[in-house]
C-alpha cells in the first residue's frame, strides 16, 4: 500500500519537473528537427524537449510556446530561423 502511495503522488512531480517547451500557437510554416536529421511540422499544444530544434520557414512565421516555468515567449522570424532549448 505504501508502495502506491509513493507512486501515485510521486508520479506528477516527476512529470512536472521534467525540461519541456509547450507549444501553445502556430504561425505560418514552422518545423521541428529531431537530432539534426529528421523534420516534422510543428503543431499546436505539442512538447518540444532539448535535443530538438525550431525551424521558422517564412517571415510570416512565428510560434507561442510557454516552458516549464510557467513563461509565455513568442518566437518571430529574423535572420537566425533555427531555435533550440537546451
Amino acid at each position: 500500500m505504501k508502495k502506491l502511495f509513493f507512486i501515485i503522488f510521486l508520479t506528477p512531480l516527476i512529470l512536472y519537473s521534467e525540461e519541456y517547451i509547450l507549444v501553445k500557437q502556430i504561425w505560418g510554416k514552422v518545423n521541428l528537427i529531431h537530432h539534426n536529421d529528421k523534420v516534422t511540422y510543428l503543431v499546436a499544444y505539442s512538447t518540444i524537449k532539448a535535443n530538438q530544434q525550431i525551424e521558422l520557414m517564412g517571415i510570416e512565421s512565428k510560434v507561442w510556446i510557454r516552458n516549464n516555468k510557467n513563461e509565455d515567449i513568442i518566437i518571430e522570424f529574423d535572420n537566425v530561423n533555427k531555435y533550440s532549448y537546451g
